[in-house]
């Protein structure tokens, strides 16, 4: 009874902060709006998967196909965790202007796209222009509740998810990343560059 009562609470404190931040990027100009689109564009799923099966083809570089081995886990914990939780989109934005919304897109937690920014900013962690890239992700998953896409507990998720992403990936053994990247490196040959 008490955790359904912290629940329900802890739902409607979410959704009003939420709606906040999201009447106050509506007061943003049309061209801040343009800037918000463009984040979300930047970070959609699947320009950065098509994206990385080109790169892993002409480099056959060790880098490209382990982020895209990352990027493979992040649409999978995305759409497991999104089909567990079912939470429904803010209501208060339009939905259906998206680029191309699949399956469990339509559902809201967590952020896919804030998953994918943090995943990516800490593969990218160690070089020179990752701050840059910190920047693009957090810039990304502010977006999200200020553009109405999701709500600030959606984007906690995404951040969760895109960490929990990169470790698994770099400091636990999960060997079906090792398997994984084995296959890729035998199907398009390797190019030797080490990360």
């Amino acid at each position: 009874m008490l955790s359904n009562h912290v629940k329900e609470q802890a739902a409607k404190f979410d959704q009003t902060i939420s709606y906040q931040l999201y009447s106050l990027g509506r007061k943003f100009t049309t061209k801040s709006r343009k800037y918000l689109k463009a984040l979300e564009y930047s970070c959609h799923g699947i320009p950065w998967l098509l994206a990385m099966v080109i790169l892993c083809y002409v480099s056959r570089s060790k880098l490209w196909i382990r982020l895209l081995i990352g990027l493979i886990f992040d649409v999978v914990y995305v759409a497991l965790s999104k089909a567990f939780f079912r939470r429904r989109r803010p209501t208060y934005s339009n939905q259906e202007d998206q680029m191309i919304m699949i399956g469990y897109d339509k559902l809201s937690f967590p952020s896919g796209h804030t998953s994918r920014a943090i995943y990516v900013a800490l593969f990218f962690s160690g070089y020179w222009y990752s701050l840059l890239i910190w920047t693009w992700a957090l810039a990304v998953a502010a977006s999200r509740v200020i553009y109405g896409r999701h709500f600030v507990g959606d984007i906690l998720g995404g951040l969760v998810v895109g960490y929990w992403n990169y470790i698994t990936q770099f400091s636990l053994f999960f060997p079906i990343h090792a398997m994984l990247e084995f296959f890729l490196l035998n199907l398009i040959g390797d190019g030797g560059e080490d990360y």
